[in-house]
C-alpha cells in the first residue's frame, strides 16, 4: 500500500511542478504571445514543456517529483525508459497536435476515438492499481515497473486510515471524471425527448392607442391623475404628454394582463 501512496504522491508531485512551469511560462510570454508571430511559436513552445519535463525520467531514471519523495521504479533498464516515454509522454503530445492542427475531420474522429480508447483503458488499470496495487499507468504495468519505497524514510510508519482515505478520494476523483461525459449524454438525451411547451400566443388586437386608436405600437401604460390607466403608442404619448400630465408611466406588458 506504501508503495501505491508514493506512486499517488510522485504522480501529484509532478503534475504540480509542471503546472508551476507552465504558469510561469504563461506569465512570460503573455505580453509578446499575442502577436502573430508568436501564436505558433508559443504553442510548440507548450507543447514541448512536458517533453523537456519527462525527459528527466529517461536521463536519471526517476522523475523530479520521484526524486524529491525518494522513490523509483524497480527493474528501470534504458530501454524501458526509452518506450515509456515514448508511449507514454511523446505519443499523446503528438495525437493531440493531430487533432488540433489537422483540418481532415476523419483524421480528428480517428484521434479522438484512439485517445478515448486509450483513457478507458487507463481507468481499468488504474481500478485495479487501487484494489490490488500493481502500476497507475497501463504502460507502466506492461513493462512490469513498480514504485520501490525502499529508500524513503516513512515506510513502515504510515498511517494506514490516512492512506485508505487517499486512495478512496483519488478513486472518487477519477470515477466522476469519468461519469460526467456519461450525465451529460443522460440529460441531452432527457431534455430531447422532454415536449417543448406550446407558443403562447397574446391578442394584439385589445392593446389600442387611447390617441390615435389604433394598434399601439411599442405600447407604454400612462395613469394618469386619478389613477386611470391609459395605453398609448410610443410616439403618441410624448404627443399627448405635452398636453396632459401623468403620474407614472410603464411599458406595458401583456404577460400582466
Amino acid at each position: 500500500m506504501s508503495s501505491r501512496v508514493a506512486e499517488l504522491d510522485a504522480s501529484s508531485l509532478d503534475n504540480e511542478l509542471l503546472s508551476v512551469i507552465t504558469s510561469y511560462l504563461d506569465l512570460y510570454v503573455r505580453d509578446i504571445r499575442d502577436t502573430p508571430s508568436w501564436v505558433a511559436v508559443y504553442k510548440y513552445i507548450k507543447r514541448s514543456v512536458p517533453l523537456l519535463y519527462n525527459a528527466h525520467l529517461v536521463v536519471k531514471g526517476t522523475s523530479p517529483g520521484q526524486q524529491l519523495l525518494g522513490c523509483s521504479f524497480s527493474d528501470f533498464t534504458i530501454p524501458k525508459r526509452v518506450f515509456l516515454y515514448l508511449i507514454e509522454y511523446l505519443a499523446p503530445v503528438v495525437l493531440n497536435a493531430i487533432k488540433e492542427d489537422t483540418h481532415s475531420r476523419a483524421s480528428t474522429k480517428l484521434v479522438e476515438k484512439a485517445l478515448t480508447f486509450a483513457g478507458c483503458l487507463q481507468l481499468i488499470n488504474f481500478v485495479v492499481f487501487l484494489s490490488s496495487g500493481g502500476s497507475s499507468s497501463l504502460v507502466r504495468r506492461v513493462l512490469g515497473l513498480n514504485t520501490c519505497t525502499s529508500g524513503n524514510q516513512l515506510q513502515g510508519r504510515l498511517n494506514n486510515a490516512a492512506v485508505n482515505r487517499e486512495l478512496l478520494g483519488h478513486c472518487i476523483a477519477n470515477v466522476i471524471l469519468v461519469t460526467r461525459p456519461f450525465m451529460e449524454m443522460l440529460k441531452s438525451t432527457i431534455l430531447r425527448q422532454t415536449p417543448a411547451p406550446e407558443d403562447i400566443l397574446f391578442d394584439t388586437s385589445s392593446v389600442i392607442c387611447a390617441h390615435c386608436n389604433q394598434v399601439a405600437v411599442v405600447a407604454l401604460e400612462a395613469q394618469k391623475d386619478n389613477g386611470t390607466p391609459l395605453i398609448f403608442c410610443n410616439y403618441c404619448y410624448y404627443v399627448v404628454k405635452q398636453k396632459q400630465k401623468f403620474i407614472s408611466v410603464t411599458t406595458f406588458s401583456l404577460a400582466n394582463n
